[in-house]
């Protein structure tokens, strides 16, 4: 009963006289029916349990194809209760994992990407160089999971929308300090304001010398001045300061 009432629609119960002429149609009580199905043709909650405990019955292939969705995809379907029949699932199961703007929820994207297992160091590279104009570009960071197949809960973990990386991704990229070269140090010591300004800032300077923006500014302040640290190792490479 409750595969044919999910398959229904408001137009189904409205042709059958209502709940209640839908009740008389199966023979059961309208008290009982109404339990697990509304008048606008959705199933409950514990309808959806019933025949679906939730996540149980969502498959891999399922969050892969709803990751391109988007809004247009759910209301083109009409709603997640229409992607919901679509796909053969209860409404309450899909929205566990699928929200009405067409996006995954983070427990989609954990499953579909485990944090951090699927994000490479060739993937960090290629998004240190892409600014925010890279990011509006693919239609924000969920446009950037998109094209890069990863969830966008994880690609978050590294990425920001204004196109910068996250320390955690600086991080993996360049442990701070270790690919700082002497000859970079004597490169920034000639920089000034006017030439951190000419890059970028401190973070145009670090992808023109792909570094993490983290690791340089360790070494080189906004302002185009060398740190203490810095300055120390020069000092101590025999650099007159």
């Amino acid at each position: 009963m409750l595969r044919e009432w999910q398959h229904l629609g408001k137009r189904g119960i409205d042709e059958a006289g209502g709940l209640d002429g839908l009740a008389t149609q199966y023979g059961v009580a309208s008290g009982t029916l109404k339990i697990y199905l509304r008048a606008d043709g959705t199933l409950t909650k514990r309808a959806g349990d019933r025949l679906n405990p939730p996540g149980t019955d969502i498959t891999l292939e399922m969050l892969r194809e709803w990751q391109h969705l988007g809004k247009q995809g759910v209301d083109r379907a009409g709603g997640l209760d229409g992607v919901a029949r679509q796909y053969g699932v209860a409404s309450a199961a899909l929205t566990i994992y699928l929200r009405a703007s067409g996006t995954l929820t983070k427990r989609a994207e954990d499953r579909l990407n485990p944090p951090g297992t699927d994000i490479t160091l060739e993937m960090l590279r290629e998004w240190q160089r892409l600014g925010k104009q890279g990011v509006d570009r693919a239609g924000g960071l969920d446009g950037v999971a998109t094209q890069y197949g990863v969830g966008s809960g994880t690609l978050k973990i590294y990425l920001r929308a204004d196109g910068t990386l996250k320390k955690r991704a600086e991080d993996r990229l360049n442990p701070p300090g270790t690919d700082i070269t002497l000859e970079m140090l004597r490169a920034w010591q000639r920089l000034g304001k006017q030439g951190v300004d000419r890059a970028g800032g401190l973070d145009g300077v670090a992808r023109q010398y792909g570094v993490a923006s983290s690791a340089l500014k360790i070494y080189l302040r906004a302002d185009g001045t060398l740190t203490k640290r810095a300055e120390g190792r020069l000092r101590k490479d025999g650099v007159e300061m």
